[in-house]
């Protein structure tokens, strides 16, 4: 399957066009604020490369009224581009390019900090590596304040759970942050896989040995290949 986002318009409403009639009844000014699709706002289907050697599954992004500042950004807007349409780029997880000083980054450092200090990754090359070696799949790529729209999809899902399935055959690890039922539903081999492990706190997926326990231990000794 090819990558849908390479047709992804470059000016709003960005919305692929074979979501745009799902997604309509949430881009009414009538629906509920907290769950409005935000088409002014590049979607995230995912940050990094999307067949990673470790792989982070979160729900959607959010909404906050700084991300109307913030993705006005040249920098985020190249990086988050050049990642959803799979060109080569030092910083795949974009948000841990050191010069990416928006607030998605702080929302990212504090989950992954716990990993980056474990790895001695939190500068430097490493960093830089650690960049290269994880990425996260949304479930849903578009910004919403709040998530409920489990009815709907996005054509992007199939093209995404291809890429998961395809790193999960290569020997990739995959950490669930969120919405494990959703996944499941999604890729039902993700329930009994050995190279999947889910936080136990989904309200606060800090990847950290608190959230993963043993395998925690099991994610290092994956990614010490790629970083150290």
């Amino acid at each position: 399957m090819d990558n849908p986002w390479i047709s992804l318009p470059l000016q709003p409403p960005y919305l692929l066009s074979a979501d745009r009639a799902g997604c309509e009844p949430f881009l009414s000014d009538q629906c509920n604020a907290d769950h409005r699709i935000r088409p002014d706002l590049l979607p995230e289907p995912f940050i990094g490369n999307p067949r990673s050697r470790v792989l982070l599954l979160n729900l959607n992004p959010g909404f906050a009224e700084t991300d109307l500042e913030d993705f006005s950004d040249p920098l985020l807007r190249e990086l988050l581009l050049r990642c959803i349409q799979e060109k080569d780029s030092e910083y795949p997880f974009y948000y841990l390019h050191p010069a990416c000083n928006v607030g998605g980054a702080t929302w990212w450092l504090k989950r992954l900090r716990p990993l980056m200090e474990a790895l001695d990754a939190t500068t430097g090359d490493r960093r830089k590596r650690l960049a290269n070696c994880i990425a996260v799949h949304e479930y849903f790529p578009y910004h919403t304040k709040s998530y409920n729209h489990s009815q709907l999809t996005s054509v992007s899902l199939s093209y995404q759970v291809e890429c998961i399935k395809t790193a999960l055959a290569s020997g990739s690890m995959v950490i669930g942050m969120r919405s494990k039922a959703l996944w499941i539903k999604a890729i039902p081999e993700l329930e009994s896989s050995p190279q999947v492990a889910w936080c136990s706190n989904p309200q606060q997926p800090y990847i950290s040995q608190g959230n993963l326990g043993e395998r925690f231990e099991q994610l290092l000794e994956v990614l010490k290949p790629c970083v150290l």
